[in-house]
């Protein structure tokens, strides 16, 4: 999961993806409006929902738990630092801050998702 965190965090913090999120901000969610949005975060949940009920077929993840309720509650925290320090202007320091919300948010996401069997 850590691996799939820096993933995503990486192209939000690349120059074109931080514009993007200034734009967003400023001007709305495009054409397709907050429903086009709201369509595309629910596709992802769909498509990442599927490594999660794997893991937890393996005893890797709790299964007491939706695959897709835990994709949400991994990555909808991680808009608070995309969206504080991850804009068009953001400096070293705001990318240096934003690094360390999203490793404090994954490490605490693990504390409570895995398993012994995946310690």
């Amino acid at each position: 999961m850590p691996d799939l965190v820096a993933r995503v965090m990486a192209g939000w913090s690349s120059p074109r993806a931080r514009r993007f999120s200034s734009v967003l901000l400023r001007d709305g969610s495009g054409g397709g409006g907050l429903d086009g949005l709201a369509a595309a975060i629910e596709s992802a949940r769909d498509q990442l929902q599927e490594p999660f009920a794997r893991w937890q077929e393996a005893g890797l993840v709790r299964a007491d738990l939706p695959a897709r309720q835990v994709v949400w509650e991994l990555f909808a925290p991680l808009q608070v630092p995309r969206l504080l320090h991850l804009h068009a202007d953001a400096a070293p320091d705001d990318l240096d801050a934003a690094r360390r919300l999203v490793d404090q948010h994954v490490r605490f996401f693990l504390s409570v998702i895995l398993t012994e069997r995946s310690s």
